[in-house]
């Protein structure tokens, strides 16, 4: 697994709508990082900069990632 973060939060939306993500072959699963008690807070899902990806391989490294 791994984190990416944005400078712009807006940008998340973006390529949260452009669903399946697929990298290095495998089909990965993002979802907007944030604490758990904030979940159901619709404000922080605006201002969250952070993702987490599931689903990626092994030794993936950040080259790789921001390629993609």
């Amino acid at each position: 697994f791994g984190f990416v973060t944005f400078t712009d939060p807006h940008a998340i939306d973006e390529f949260m709508k452009q669903r399946p993500h697929t990298l290095d072959g495998r089909q990965i699963d993002p979802k907007r990082a944030m604490p758990r008690e904030e979940a159901n807070n619709e404000e922080v899902h605006l201002t969250v900069k952070k993702i987490f990806i599931g689903g990626i391989r092994d030794g993936l490294n950040d080259e790789a990632l921001r390629a993609y």
